[in-house]
């Protein structure tokens, strides 16, 4: 990868969004076959960026990159723990890599599964899916992993739309995003249940 300074002729990039967000175009790559699939920092100047046959560890500052974890099958947005433990699903299983180690601390996880950070970066990983037009059983999942196998506990989630993605909020909350439906969840003893409110503009859990 590259800085564009270094470029004769560097893409032309949309850095400014409708909500007024605006970005900055650090580095440029060479296409490549597989697209990367999730990236976090490592450091200040260090990214970890997902692909295919691992984590590769880019310098955000040169562009200069290596492999930080060569492990086919890796997928999504890793998690970075505060003591430089680093968390990837890779298969169905979510892996732990620190100090040259590497673990296998939770599996079975269906496909599509998204790993997040909740709590002090703790990783939680969303599985499965709700139930849609009343049909079928749902099994949607959000799980707490430990730093063992063994160690993860699930809650079961009972939410009538095909969830995508979620994302921690405060305390033991998580927001659920869907096609056209959303939904703030809570846990509630040995599940995560629909909280009764909802984030300001985002629509009803049961609504279009």
């Amino acid at each position: 990868m590259t800085p564009p300074a270094r470029l004769l002729a560097p893409p032309s990039v949309n850095a400014q969004t409708w909500a007024g967000t605006t970005a900055e175009l650090l580095l440029v790559g060479q296409e490549q076959h597989h697209r990367p699939t999730g990236m976090a920092l490592l450091s200040d100047r260090t990214a970890l960026v997902t692909c295919p046959d691992g984590l590769l560890a880019v310098d955000t500052g040169r562009g200069h990159a290596h492999w930080h974890l060569a492990l086919p099958g890796c997928h999504g947005a890793p998690v970075v723990r505060q003591n430089g433990a680093v968390l990837v699903l890779c298969g169905s299983a979510l892996v732990h890599w620190h100090d040259g180690q590497l673990l296998a601390v939770a599996g079975g996880f269906e496909d599509g599964a998204v790993l997040i950070p909740g709590p002090d970066g703790e990783p939680w990983v969303l599985s499965g899916s709700g139930v849609t037009f009343g049909t079928g059983q749902g099994t949607l999942t959000l799980t707490r992993a430990g730093d063992n196998a063994g160690d993860h506990v699930s809650y079961p989630i009972t939410f009538d739309a095909a969830v995508r993605t979620a994302a921690w909020l405060d305390r033991r909350r998580f927001f659920l995003a869907a096609s056209g439906h959303s939904a703030v969840v809570a846990r509630t003893a040995r599940r995560l249940d629909p909280h009764p409110r909802f984030l300001p503009g985002a629509p009803p859990a049961y609504g279009p």
